[in-house]
Formats: structure tokens, sequence, C-alpha cells
């Protein structure tokens, strides 16, 4: 896990430098801070075709047991990490495409009586969002909707246990006790604002949505009762139901725009023109 995190991290170092090598290339002219009133657009954002950038943040992870079994279990969410990279193609109706990498800590807390449990997984997200951007005259802040199918990995993780029969027990999270692949849903919405720096565009954004997972993590073994973490002094009851992963995703990104500058065609015909200059002769 270590290897795959140390090579996104280069990897996206790489990408920045050169995303920002580009967009000084293409940048507006030096100074601290620039007008609304000077943008050739309603929104400095879209003068930039593509942007690229990171996310950091916090998601708040919960895990839903779906079996009748599990009600006596009381629900609380386990706070776990975001870090991540994104690309954006943005088009000049307000619609874009986000594809986007992240880590993200999930899991769950539950507890009855004396049991007590408690999952973190290390997952790695792979997403493809469609967003929708809302922009207002003579205003740079641009909110949006966000919709996001997920590739969610499981690369490992850790379930502690305890009771006051069996004591503690950790028990590390792998293919016999946790399915590798999950497929969710996320949905959520945020904000966009251009910050201008010595002539640099800055794209600043907040979000926040929550995650969906359809998969259930329960494996075959622990359904054949032959791998069960969850009340661990019972062993031999197998699991029921579905265990689903839940998540709301809060994260703050930080992104430099480049590419050609993006303008919607311009209807007037030639001779419309033409006849313009005319009736000003006149």
């Amino acid at each position: 896990m270590k290897k795959i995190l140390v090579t996104l991290a280069v990897a996206v170092a790489f990408g920045t430098a050169a995303v920002r090598a580009q967009a000084l290339n293409d940048s507006l002219p030096v100074g601290d801070t620039i007008p609304i009133a000077q943008s050739d657009t309603l929104n400095l954002l879209k003068n930039y075709r593509f942007a690229a950038g990171l996310r950091l943040g916090f998601n708040g992870g919960n895990v839903r047991l779906t079996d009748e079994c599990y009600d006596m279990y009381e629900h609380s969410l386990a706070p776990g990490a975001i870090a991540g990279a994104y690309f954006q193609w943005r088009t000049a109706f307000g619609l874009s495409l986000v594809p986007e990498i992240r880590y993200v800590g999930r899991g769950g807390n539950l507890a009855w009586e004396d049991v007590s449990y408690r999952q973190r997984v290390h997952c790695l997200d792979i997403r493809l969002g469609l967003r929708y951007n809302f922009y207002f005259k003579g205003s740079q802040w641009s909110p949006y909707i966000v919709v996001a199918p997920v590739w969610d990995i499981a690369l490992g993780g850790k379930a502690d246990y305890s009771d006051d029969h069996s004591g503690d027990i950790g028990i590390k999270l792998s293919k016999r006790n946790m399915r590798t692949h999950d497929f969710g849903l996320f949905c959520g919405a945020g904000v966009e604002y251009p910050l201008v720096i010595k002539g640099t565009v800055l794209n600043l954004s907040a979000e926040a949505g929550y995650n969906w997972g359809f998969v259930n993590s329960f494996t075959q073994a622990e359904l054949d009762a032959d791998g069960n973490v969850l009340n661990r002094y019972f062993d031999t009851h197998a699991a029921a139901g579905k265990r689903l992963a839940r998540g709301i995703e809060i994260s703050i990104g930080i992104g430099i725009p480049f590419g050609g500058k993006l303008t919607k065609k311009d209807n007037k015909t030639k001779d419309d023109t033409i006849c313009t200059e005319e009736n000003k002769t006149e």
C-alpha cells in the first residue's frame, strides 16, 4: 500500500508541475488581483478548457447491515482521511467530466451492550464525475452539482472486536473477511472560486456529498460461518444479509486551469456585421 501511495504522490507532483508550467505560459497579466469587471467572461474559470489539481478531506464512514439480526447494534461514524488528484475537462455549457483517483479511509463503529466492533478499511477510489456548474453574472462564485460512479478497491485494513468473554481481538482485513472490489455512486454539491495570484489563476473548491456502496462486502467465508469477525464469542453464527459501505465525504481542492479558452460560437454572420457598419455610416 505504501508503494502505491508513494507512486501516486510522485505522479501527482510531476503532473502538477507540468500543468503549472503550461498555466504560466497562458496566464493573465501579472498583478495581485484582477477585478471581476475586467474579466472577459462571467467567470474566469470559464476561460480554460482543462484543470488539474489535488483534493484533501474527511470521510465519515458507516457500515449498513441489512439483516434484522443486527438491529440491536448502535452505529456511529468512523472518521477517515481523503487524499487524491483530479483532472477536469470543462465545456462552454457548464458540464464537466472529472476523472479522479482518491485514497479514502472507510469503516464503521458498532456497539451493543459489552460488544464493541470497530472497522477501518484503506480504499483506493477510481471515479468518473459528471459535474454541472452554475454561473451568475457579476459573481466569480460558481456552485455545482456532481454525480460519479465509483470503483472502490480495498487495499487492507483492520477490525477491532471486544466483549467481556473474548477480550480484545484485532484482525487484519483480507480477502477472507472483506471483499476487494466495491462499486458505488457518489452524489454531492460544491462551489468553485478562481483566485488570481501573480498572474496565475488557481481553482479553489469545496465539496460535500454522500457515497453509496452497492456490493455486499461479506465474503463467502463469513456467510459460511468460517470467518465471521462480528460477534466472535458466538463465532458459529454465519453472517446474514449484506454489509454495505456508506459515507459522508467533505473535501477541499486546489487546481490549476490551463488549455485553450472556451467561447461559445457567435451567431452573427459576416453580412450582419456589414449591415451594422453601414447603419453606423448612415
